[in-house]
């Protein structure tokens, strides 16, 4: 369904891939056929969330600014691969759709961004994970505005 063939580029090795008469028609069938419904993302550091009453304030602020310096780099590596593109002008058929593509996941970066802004905000609150009224009282909040949330997006 594709070729591939190697090539060197600034003196680097590089492998391009072609798609095949084959490959197109394979790949027009595919683009026919209804997509997943469901949107799945691994995202460890929710787990570390989900299970944070078992851990400590301190660890959870490391695993935010860990993350946080991950999302930036994704965003420096999906700058570095776009930005060519924009200077030499480049045009391809594909542009629009990977622009709105990756515009999607830079939507996902920027709510990761946002997410931990949120929760460094909520657990300067708490001086700890453990049980408190402190805590009782930001999760029935966190809940209550969970709900709204959800209940807008249902009823648009």
């Amino acid at each position: 369904m594709a070729t591939a063939r190697g090539k060197t580029h600034n003196g680097r090795d590089r492998t391009v891939y072609a798609i095949t008469a084959r490959g197109r028609k394979a790949l027009a069938a595919w683009l026919e056929e209804p997509a997943e419904s469901h949107f799945t993302m691994p995202f460890e550091a929710m787990l570390k969330f989900l299970y944070a009453e078992a851990g400590n304030k301190e660890v959870l602020m490391a695993n935010l600014d860990a993350l946080e310096q991950s999302v930036r780099e994704e965003a420096r590596a999906t700058l570095a691969g776009t930005r060519p593109f924009l200077e030499a002008g480049v045009f391809s058929d594909g542009m629009p759709y990977n622009g709105m593509a990756l515009n999607f996941l830079v939507d996902v970066m920027e709510a990761r961004l946002q997410w931990i802004r949120d929760c460094r905000e909520q657990l300067a609150k708490l001086t700890d994970t453990g049980q408190s009224k402190a805590s009782e009282r930001m999760g029935i909040e966190a809940y209550r505005r969970l709900v709204e949330r959800l209940e807008s997006i249902v009823e648009e």
